[in-house]
C-alpha cells in the first residue's frame, strides 16, 4: 500500500486510524488526511472522491464517530463505505494497532467465491511486503442452503461434522498451495477449519493478529447474510484493525 486516504474527525479511533495508515505506508509512502467539515457535506461521498482522484490503494476510517451513541457500534461513515468502495477499506479502533512484521500475523476470512479469493491476493500481498505469517480460517456451517453445495453441506454437518471439516480443510491447503505458488513460497501460511458461525470464530482466531481480513460480495452490503454473519461482528469485536477487500479489488 503506497498511498491510503485517511478520514478523520477528531474521535480517537480516527487518531487510531491515522497511526494505523503511517506504520503502513512507511516512509516510502503517503497519506492523504480527508475531513468533511462544510454544512451539509457528505463525508462518506468526500472519502470515496478522494480516493478516486489520487488513485489510493485504500480507505482508512475510525469505527466510530464523535457522535456514537451505541458503545461498540460500527459508525456510520465505516458503515457506508464498506458497502460503497471500491478500494479497500480499514476500520480501526482505538487500543487495536498492533505492530506489522515478521513476528506478526494476518487473518483472512475464508469462505467462498470471488470475494475470498480478491482477500487472499490483497492479504498475500500486504504480508509479503512485510514478512508477516498468513492464517486462513473457515468456520464451517455457515454457508445458506441456496448456495451451490449449500444443502449437501447442511446435510454433512448433522450426518457427519468431521467430514465437513475435512473438506474445508482441503480446499484450505489447496488455497494456500495456490497462494504459495504465486509468491514463490515468499509467503509464512497456515490454515484451520473451526465449527460455529463465521463472526466470532474469526474474532476468536484474531486473538493476537495484527488484522483480519474479509472479503466482500461485489454488490453485498452490511445487510446481507454474510456481512451481517461475520464483517458486521468482526467490526464490532475484533480485537485488531479489521480490512475490508471488495471482489473487484484484484
Amino acid at each position: 500500500m503506497k498511498h491510503l486516504v485517511v478520514g478523520t474527525d477528531g474521535s480517537p479511533d480516527a487518531t487510531a486510524a491515522l497511526a494505523w495508515a503511517a506504520a503502513a505506508v512507511g516512509p516510502a509512502g503517503s497519506t492523504e488526511v480527508v475531513q468533511a467539515t462544510e454544512p451539509g457535506e457528505d463525508p462518506v461521498a468526500t472519502l470515496l472522491t478522494a480516493a478516486e482522484m489520487s488513485g489510493a490503494d485504500g480507505i482508512v476510517v475510525g469505527a466510530h464517530g464523535r457522535s456514537l451513541l451505541v458503545p461498540r457500534a460500527i459508525g456510520t461513515v465505516a458503515a457506508q463505505l464498506l458497502s460503497r468502495s471500491p478500494v479497500p477499506v480499514v476500520v480501526v479502533r482505538d487500543g487495536t494497532v498492533r505492530p506489522m512484521g515478521p513476528a506478526s500475523t494476518i487473518v483472512v476470512g475464508v469462505g467462498h467465491g470471488p470475494a475470498t479469493r480478491a482477500a487472499l491476493r490483497w492479504a498475500a500481498r500486504f504480508a509479503s511486503d512485510r514478512g508477516t505469517a498468513v492464517s486462513l480460517v473457515r468456520a464451517t456451517g455457515t454457508r445458506p442452503l441456496f448456495d451451490q453445495n449449500g444443502l449437501l453441506e447442511v446435510l454433512a454437518h448433522y450426518l457427519d461434522p468431521d467430514a465437513v471439516r475435512d473438506w474445508a480443510e482441503e480446499d484450505l491447503a489447496e488455497l494456500a498451495t495456490e497462494l504459495e505458488g504465486s509468491l514463490d513460497g515468499r509467503l509464512r501460511l497456515s490454515w484451520t477449519a473451526t465449527s460455529g458461525r463465521a463472526g466470532p470464530r474469526l474474532v476468536e482466531a484474531a486473538a493476537d493478529a495484527a488484522l483480519l481480513v474479509i472479503g466482500r460480495q461485489r454488490d453485498s452490503s452490511l445487510g446481507d447474510h454474510f456481512t451481517v454473519g461475520a464483517l458486521r461482528h468482526a467490526l464490532t469485536h475484533a480485537p485488531c484493525p479489521v480490512v475490508m477487500v471488495p471482489t473487484h479489488d484484484s
